[in-house]
Formats: C-alpha cells, sequence, structure tokens
C-alpha cells in the first residue's frame, strides 16, 4: 500500500448557517491520479480548497503528509509549499506568460538561473515554450489553462489540486490538459487530484475516484444525479427535470427531492419506445466515452443522462455520436435520497 499524501478527518464546513461539507473521512494515496467527482454545487470546489490549505474548515483536521495543517499558523504556511491549487478560471498576471511563471518561483527565493530552467522545463512539457514572451492577456482559454498549469508544475508540488481543468475549453485543448495530468504523475512523481462533473473522464485519467454528492462522499456514482420539487398528479409522484422531462418517482413524495438513477438502469434503444411508457425519452447521443469493459453513452434527452452499454452492443447498435434514440428506466430503479 502506497503511503499517504492528504488526509481529511471530520471536516466540517459551514457558510453561515448552509452546511456545505461533511466529510468523515478522505485518504489519498502518494504518485497517483484521483478523481473528485460530483454534480455542481455538490461541495468540489470547497474540498480542493481546505485540502489545498486555503480555506480553513468549520472542524476538522487536514494533513498533509503526516502533518497536520491545521494545527498552527507556521505548520499551515510550511505545508503549503507541498500543494498547489489550479483554480477553474485561473487567473494570470498582465504581463508575460514568463513572468507569470515565474512570480511563485522568485518568491520562493530561488535564484535566477533557478528560476529560468524550471519556466523553461515547465512550458515545454506543455507545449507552449514559443509563448514564453507572449502577454498572457492575449491567450486563448485553452492556452491560459495549459500555462496555470505549468505554473504549478514548475513549483513541483507534492499534491497538485486542479479544480474542473477542462470545463472552459475546446476539444483540442480537453485532449492535451488530460495527457498533460497523466504526465505529472508519470513525470514529476506528483499526486494529482482533479475535480470533475464528468464520470466518464474520470474512468479514462484516475486511479481512483472519490464520488461527492450534497457535500458528502457517497459510494454511488453521481452520474444521472438529479433535485428539483416533486408534484402528486393522479396519485403520482412526478418530478419535471426539463420542459417535456417528467420522471415518475417511485414511492409518494412532495417538495425537494434529490434522487440518482444507476447508469445500468437505463435502457437505449434504436427503436423509439412508446412514449406513453413510464419515464421513456427521446434524445440525441452527444458522448460516448469507454473505459476498460464498457461504453459510457450520454445522451441529452432535455437533460443528460449517461447509460451503459457493453462494446458488442456497441457494434451492434452501430451507434455514433449524433444519433437519436430512445432511453427508459423503471421507476423502482430510482434511488430517492
Amino acid at each position: 500500500m502506497k503511503a499517504e499524501i492528504l488526509r481529511l478527518e471530520g471536516i466540517r464546513k459551514h457558510y453561515g448557517s448552509k452546511p456545505v461539507l461533511d466529510i468523515s473521512e478522505l485518504c489519498v494515496e502518494q504518485g497517483a491520479v484521483h478523481a473528485l467527482v460530483g454534480p455542481n454545487g455538490s461541495g468540489k470546489t470547497t474540498l480542493l480548497e481546505i485540502a489545498a490549505l486555503i480555506s480553513v474548515p468549520s472542524q476538522g483536521a487536514v494533513y498533509i503528509l503526516g502533518r497536520d495543517g491545521t494545527a498552527d499558523e507556521t505548520m499551515r504556511r510550511k505545508l503549503r509549499r507541498e500543494v498547489t491549487l489550479v483554480d477553474q478560471n485561473p487567473y494570470l498576471f498582465d504581463t508575460t506568460v514568463y513572468r507569470n511563471m515565474a512570480f511563485g518561483l522568485e518568491a520562493r527565493g530561488l535564484e535566477r538561473e533557478h528560476i529560468r530552467s524550471r519556466v523553461g522545463e515547465a512550458l515545454e512539457s506543455v507545449g507552449l515554450s514559443s509563448l514564453a514572451g507572449r502577454r498572457a492577456f492575449g491567450l486563448s482559454a485553452g492556452e491560459i489553462q495549459r500555462v496555470a498549469l505549468a505554473r504549478a508544475m514548475a513549483l513541483r508540488p507534492a499534491l497538485l489540486l486542479l479544480d474542473e481543468p477542462t470545463a472552459n475549453v475546446d476539444v483540442f485543448h480537453v485532449q492535451i490538459l488530460e495527457s498533460l495530468i497523466r504526465e505529472a504523475v508519470n513525470d514529476m512523481g506528483a499526486t494529482v487530484m482533479f475535480a470533475t462533473h464528468s464520470l466518464a473522464q474520470s474512468y479514462k485519467l484516475a486511479d481512483s475516484i472519490h464520488h461527492l454528492v450534497e457535500g458528502r462522499l457517497s459510494a454511488a456514482p453521481p452520474e444521472n444525479h438529479f433535485s428539483g420539487v416533486a408534484e402528486e398528479k393522479n396519485g403520482e409522484s412526478i418530478l419535471r427535470l426539463a420542459p417535456g422531462v417528467r420522471v415518475i418517482l417511485p414511492e409518494a413524495r412532495k417538495g425537494q427531492v434529490h434522487f440518482s438513477i444507476p447508469p445500468e438502469e437505463i435502457l437505449l434503444s434504436r427503436q423509439e419506445i412508446p412514449s406513453s411508457a413510464p419515464n421513456t425519452f427521446q434524445g440525441r447521443v452527444v458522448g460516448m466515452n469507454a473505459d476498460r469493459r464498457r461504453i459510457l453513452v450520454t445522451v441529452d434527452v432535455g437533460v443528460n443522462l449517461v447509460t451503459v452499454i457493453t462494446p458488442k452492443l456497441l457494434d451492434d447498435l452501430d451507434l455514433k455520436v449524433g444519433d437519436f434514440v430512445s432511453v427508459s428506466f423503471k421507476v423502482f430503479s430510482i434511488l430517492l435520497y
């Protein structure tokens, strides 16, 4: 078993009276890629900020390399040098890419030649050596993310935290950034934890996956996790997710409801399923991602539903992005929270 680089114990975080996080324990092993997966609003950013010792929990302890970063301010400052967080929308100074890269190293007192060497290596690792003299405010969103990642890598942290690193970039840069996440571990020997709402991306990149739902760690993947206000109609509990998208719930509920639908429980068909069948929707395939044993297919029915099929079924259906399909799931396959 690998050594732990990060351990969160008894973490609670409140903003005013509102609870945001409730984490009994989270352990992160060294030398691996870890995914923190959850829908928007699940607490991913708050958890990363606490792990980076930027935000102070309302209660609980954060251990970095076995030392408590919440014990006192001196230890907190010391351990913050071991962790670097790259925000979803990273801030760059209005100066050159090189100066942006060098700032953190200068703050740490490194000599000029050492800084030049580290900046050069980091920019080369993300394929942006030619942009060292460019002003940062002229970069694309994808280039900004790559510069921010290179800036973090130049600091050579033991733990690299990334908040939705591919959320605001084009497909070309998504592929580059995903490769760089693996390279940070393989080439730098760092440990990486990245936040994402995409279970497919976590399967693709991560050695371990931590699911976060409503501020708590969950054993159930958060794909197909929804919230809304349930209404009673003709003896049934119905929740409207989007115009024309009404889900019939397995038991009588009124008011705010949280639920998920396991991807394995959603049937996908080329043939149109009668719309009168409960929880049946027509939609278009907008994404397909594979892990070692299965294919995750995302279908836009007004909201995105993720289903799972085998590689053989994918061949049999001759399915591709853009195709129109039908999806359905049984009422009693819905998991209510």
